[in-house]
């Protein structure tokens, strides 16, 4: 069990994974009610028979539209996670999906004169705008900003440099507490040899009184 959740976990770490699978749901979406507005104009799904361009417009329009707002939200927030809160987001999501409908409609318009059912042409323009989709989005809507961590002009990084700067003077800090706490060791040696001395000279002192007192 734990080997499949792993590979569950792998498996839906892969973005393009995330796409595909937001991308299904959103072609349920998209084509459902492009599907729908055909079907109230009176148009035979799988038949041979040419779309009137205002049926296939409306029906795409409003795919369109209703795939756009269904897909912005589940691409934001599981496909790519964006935390980016702005309008501007959204506008370049909305500016990518404007230029795959301007591609929708001109493919659409060119495989109804070549295939004329309806049902394929809706599928084969859904799979190439689907690889559309993806690119605008991954590399434009929802692009993450890379980090701001730019060299210096000069190929060195001024921080580093400023870092290192600070590391030189933390390590000649460093050195002169040390020489200090070994001149005070020194000092400390010299005063017990100098405290041993005076006790040495002290005995012999007081063994040569004693002698003079009792000869």
């Amino acid at each position: 069990m734990s080997k499949f959740k792993a590979f569950v976990v792998r498996f839906f770490r892969d973005k393009r994974v995330r796409f595909l699978i937001v991308g299904g749901l959103n072609t349920i979406v998209g084509v459902g009610v492009t599907w729908i507005v055909y079907l109230c104009f009176g148009v035979s799904l799988f038949s041979e028979e040419e779309l009137v361009w205002y049926v296939y417009l409306t029906g795409t329009l409003l795919g369109q539209i209703i795939g756009t707002v269904h897909s912005y939200f589940w691409n934001k927030y599981f496909t790519f996670r964006s935390k980016e809160r702005s309008g501007k987001e959204f506008l370049k999501f909305v500016l990518v999906y404007a230029v795959q409908y301007g591609i929708n409609l001109g493919l659409t318009a060119l495989l109804n004169k070549l295939i004329s059912i309806p049902a394929l042409v809706t599928i084969l323009t859904t799979i190439v705008c689907t690889v559309l989709s993806y690119l605008g989005h991954n590399f434009f809507s929802f692009r993450k900003k890379k980090a701001a961590n730019a060299p210096a002009a000069d190929g060195t990084d001024a921080a580093a440099d400023a870092g290192a700067g600070e590391g030189g003077t933390d390590e000649v800090e460093e050195t002169a507490a040390c020489e200090g706490s070994a001149a005070g060791a020194e000092e400390g040696r010299e005063e017990l040899k100098d405290g041993s001395k005076e006790q040495d000279a002290k005995s012999v002192a007081e063994e040569r009184n004693g002698r003079e007192r009792n000869p």
